[in-house]
């Protein structure tokens, strides 16, 4: 499984200034930016076949979690397992 996620920034700044009633000058000024990272998709590749499940369709979610037992038999088994000896 791969995973295809959507990341977008912004960034936003200004300035104003100005008199008010007392005749008193002001000024000010603000800056900000932002990041935001969201899951789109997920690749799946099963033997030969590749499939392209969006997460933003109903019911792709539980397509998807139909497939993690099949990945998790295909991940390799560890033979033997550190600090145990064999007889």
């Amino acid at each position: 499984m791969i995973p295809v996620i959507e990341v977008s920034f912004g960034m936003g700044a200004g300035s104003s200034g100005g008199v008010d009633e007392k005749k008193q000058q002001g000024s000010g000024e603000g800056m900000g930016f932002g990041a935001k990272a969201k899951p789109s998709a997920v690749i799946v590749i099963k033997g030969d076949q590749i499939q392209l499940l969006s997460l933003g369709r109903p019911g792709t979610l539980e397509k998807l979690m139909e497939k993690v037992p099949e990945i998790i038999d295909k991940i390799p088994k560890a033979e033997g397992r550190k600090g145990k000896t064999e007889k």
